[in-house]
Order: structure tokens, then sequence, then C-alpha cells
């Protein structure tokens, strides 16, 4: 049986990966990796988040 769908919500980060399919880089470039980080530090200062978690 499927696993159920994952709920979303446009425009907004709900997981960050750190590795990709079989541990290959999920950024192969710096400069992607940049963007993420900074990606995720906007969503942080628009939305209230009860994680501890940072990048």
């Amino acid at each position: 049986m499927p696993r159920t769908a994952r709920a979303s919500v446009e425009g907004v980060i709900d997981h960050a990966l750190n590795h990709g399919n079989r541990r290959k880089a999920v950024f192969p470039k710096p400069a992607d990796y940049d963007a993420s980080i900074e990606a995720i530090d906007n969503g942080r200062q628009r939305l209230p988040s009860t994680s501890s978690a940072t990048a």
C-alpha cells in the first residue's frame, strides 16, 4: 500500500535535506547551497517556527 502524500503549503519549506539519494550531494555548486540557506533564513524570518534546528 503506498504511503499517503505529504500535505504541503505553496511557498513554504517544511523539510530540509542534507544529502541526496545514495548520499550524493544535494547542492553540486556552492552557490546552490548558499541560495538554499538564504531561502531557509528568509522563511524563518517570515514565519513563526517551533523547530529549534538551525542551518
